[in-house]
């Protein structure tokens, strides 16, 4: 048996090159997918559950920040085709319910309301966000540059994803290894919105990064290989 191929997908306002510094320190041939190829409902138009459809074994899911919103779905849309999957920085619902943990609602319609305005400052608050409580002066820059070929419209409909997408009624019936990775300070979806991922999990487990922010690929890029070569053991082995 061989360990399951692995597949990559990035989080809002950023494109496949956001997983790059965890590919480096992973040392495998792996394909990743961009999160906006992953967000339609119909299989024809949603580039991931493509892959899954004509993939001849199962494969282990990635998905970082929006990604991992787009990888849970297409796990449980596909659940013999997904042999294992890593939430980084993820959640099952962006947004605050109840006494769920979510982010403010009110902070995504406003950044939608601005990306008509401003959306290099939309992108900057979003980026020096992300990278807290590191303060890497450089980060919202380049967070900023690497978003400029996505147009305006696509930042939108990714905004939109994550307000309108709610998976929590359906985590019961993922019955795969899950390892879901949160830093205790990030500061855009909540440390506890992710324990509670993990919590209703068949088979999650939480992996805390002490410290951390939501750019974890960025600032813990070898512990996150480290804990995905983890999950691809798990899954050989299993």
């Amino acid at each position: 048996m061989t360990i399951p191929e692995f597949v990559f997908i990035s989080g809002w306002g950023t494109t496949q090159a956001v997983w790059n510094p965890v590919l480096h320190a992973l040392d495998r041939l792996s394909r990743c997918l961009p999160w906006w190829r992953c967000l339609n409902s119909n299989a024809e138009h949603n580039a991931l559950w493509r892959l899954l459809e004509a993939s001849p074994e199962p494969v282990l899911l990635a998905g970082w920040s929006l990604g991992s919103l787009a990888a849970l779905s297409a796990a449980l849309n596909y659940p013999d085709k997904v042999a294992g999957i890593a939430v980084i920085s993820g959640t099952a619902r962006m947004t605050a319910d109840g006494d769920y943990p979510g982010g403010d609602p009110r902070r995504l319609r406003a950044m939608r309301v601005r990306l008509k305005r401003d959306r290099d400052a939309v992108l900057k608050d979003f980026g020096s966000l992300a990278m807290a409580p590191a303060a890497i002066e450089t980060f919202p820059e380049a967070f900023t540059q690497a978003a400029r070929p996505l147009e305006t419209d696509l930042l939108v409909e990714g905004l939109d994803y994550l307000l309108e997408t709610d998976l929590r009624g359906r985590l019961g019936r993922l019955r795969i290894p899950a390892l879901v990775v949160h830093g205790t300070q990030d500061q855009v979806i909540p440390f506890a919105s992710g324990k509670h991922l993990a919590d209703s999990l068949p088979m999650g487990k939480l992996r805390e990064i002490p410290g951390g922010g939501h750019a974890l690929l960025h600032t813990h890029s070898t512990a996150i290989s480290d804990i995905i070569r983890t999950l691809a053991n798990v899954t050989y082995h299993s």
